[in-house]
């Protein structure tokens, strides 16, 4: 039976609908290649991250400015949270896969640790964190990290399958 009520409930379900397809659509737009100033101990996690993968016979992976982009505010919410967690990884990859064509995403996250050398020999004895440093499927990467207030460095590393 069509009632006021009914129409009402109608239209609230359609822009309902409507909304989550411009939020979607628009979200998974490409965007422009960011520009992104990298620290120096941003830099030699890379180094030291290709430098390990090539001593096993892995290729090199890319630096990818997009990818670090969102390693960035990863790395910001743990500090904003005071914790090291992987929260809403889901939602990182879905991001990568729409915005850069990722297939495939793998991330690593590290709190405290002073150095490139530190942290990266850290997560290279973890053998969870070992696992994604060697995926084989690999092609760029990208790294953050971020001091608190008290000077101790989160950093967050995302490895994707171009």
């Amino acid at each position: 039976m069509l009632n006021m009520k009914n129409i009402k409930k109608f239209w609230r379900w359609l822009l309902i609908a409507l909304g989550f397809v411009v939020i979607r659509s628009t979200s998974c737009t490409k965007e422009e290649y960011p520009l992104v100033y990298y620290s120096d101990i941003e830099f030699n996690v890379f180094e030291q991250i290709n430098k390990y993968r090539i001593s096993l016979g892995l290729t090199m992976c890319k630096q990818n400015n997009h990818i670090s982009e969102i390693a960035k505010t990863h790395s910001q919410f743990m500090i904003d949270g005071a914790k090291v967690s992987h929260d809403n990884f889901a939602k990182r990859a879905d991001i990568l896969m729409c915005k850069i064509d990722a297939k495939s995403v793998g991330e690593v996250v590290g709190f405290g640790y002073a150095t490139a050398e530190g942290v990266v020999k850290g997560w290279i004895k973890s053998e969870s964190h070992n696992q994604i440093i060697t995926g084989k499927s690999w092609t760029d990467f990208g790294v953050s990290a971020i001091q608190n207030e008290k000077g101790r460095y989160y950093f967050t590393l995302i490895f994707t399958r171009q």
